[in-house]
């Protein structure tokens, strides 16, 4: 019987997930390097979000990011 698995984690542009909130690409960038919401990873020279992760804050009412208690 095959086990099922994690799916993987959909990683997302700044401006998709400046659609989401309603803001400008470079405010996202800016929230997430002054720590008000989820840092996102670097791919090289390139940052993309865990669209998951930035839903989950979304739902939880965007509150400040605590890097500490995400991991």
């Amino acid at each position: 019987m095959p086990t099922p698995q994690a799916s993987p984690r959909r990683l997302v542009k700044a401006a998709q997930v400046a659609e989401k909130l309603g803001i400008h690409p470079a405010s996202v960038r800016r929230l997430a390097d002054h720590g008000l919401m989820p840092p996102g990873v670097r791919i090289g020279a390139s940052r993309r979000w865990d669209e998951s992760q930035v839903d989950e804050w979304i739902a939880a009412g965007c509150p400040p990011f605590d890097a500490e208690a995400a991991r």
